[in-house]
């Protein structure tokens, strides 16, 4: 069969423009901006790429102008929402890996020995996820953080093992890690163990649960837009507490996913609230394109 002809590509030709001449290109496209000042800041701290991602969607997807009628203050306001839910959200994750360490990291410490996880014998490979490369990121992510004192206090006083102990292990270790940790354990008791401490005994949906946390974590920390995408993973749901998505790869079914672990462990805190108070300043409208449905703060499971 004969190969299929490549499109020739053409070179990259485009131009970097000024901020004024990006804002004089926004009004010739017919946004109506009320405030030259405000937009040309969001335009030169913000970006005009990085905006293109709250615009979009105001624009004739042939002609690339802007439908009648939309303003740049409709932009900053999904643009600000956005953000404001990414700190809402790297905060709680923030709280939630803390606590994940902790109990993984104390769970198995109590039953194995400080040192569990040099134990082989308590891990069985996850798909493409092995013990080797368990032990290699560990041992890397240690290395990295060898100039801070409580890991430099170990190997002052010992070389064996070679690494230090859990709960020094801890410090150094990405959610991601722990997250491969908890998938490759081989005893279903030390699953439904840590699990539980969560108050889910379905071990399955929170490996699923914690895989959407390290995936929530790891967008907000790369300030990626939550507002009118679809998450790539799809947290399980956890059908003993009637918590069930209609579709799991909406922002709203990861924060769903936040906000139970949160309640949890006793630390949701102001987590709702915070975002109730959000929509009421922004409106309900920019919260659906998270996929909040309209009565969620009164009658959604979760909440």
């Amino acid at each position: 069969m004969p190969k299929t002809a490549l499109l020739k590509k053409s070179p990259f030709a485009k131009k970097a423009l000024t901020p004024q001449a990006l804002l004089a290109k926004l009004k010739s496209q017919g946004l109506i901006v009320r405030d030259d000042s405000l937009t040309l800041r969001y335009i030169a701290y913000v970006g005009h790429f990085r905006l293109k991602g709250y615009w979009y969607q105001f624009q004739d997807g042939v002609t690339k102008n802007f439908l009648p009628n939309t303003t740049f203050e409709q932009i900053y306001e999904r643009y600000e929402c956005d953000r404001e839910i990414r700190a809402i959200l790297m905060e709680s994750a923030e709280r939630l890996e803390v606590a994940v360490r902790s109990v993984i990291c104390n769970t198995l410490s109590l039953k194995y020995s400080p040192h569990w996880y040099l134990k082989s014998e308590i891990f069985a490979p996850k798909g493409r996820n092995g013990i080797g490369q368990m032990l290699s990121r560990i041992e890397g992510e240690v290395e990295r953080a060898s100039s801070r004192i409580y890991v430099k206090a170990y190997y002052e006083s010992y070389e064996d093992p070679y690494l230090p102990p859990s709960w020094t292990m801890s410090e150094c270790v990405t959610l991601g890690t722990w997250s491969k940790i908890f998938a490759m354990l081989r005893d279903p008791a030390d699953r439904r163990m840590i699990s539980s401490k969560f108050g889910i005994t379905q071990v399955e949906v929170f490996e699923s649960w914690l895989h959407t946390l390290t995936v929530l974590r790891n967008m907000a920390a790369h300030h990626d837009r939550f507002i009118d995408v679809k998450i790539g993973v799809s947290p399980t749901n956890l059908k003993r507490k009637n918590i069930k998505f209609t579709d799991n790869k909406t922002v709203y079914a990861s924060l769903t996913v936040v906000h139970v672990l949160l309640r949890s462990i006793g630390f949701n805190g102001s987590f709702k609230n915070r975002l109730a108070s959000l929509e009421d300043r922004y409106g309900a409208s920019h919260f659906q394109r998270f996929g909040f449905p309209e009565h969620w703060k009164t009658e959604a499971e979760g909440w």
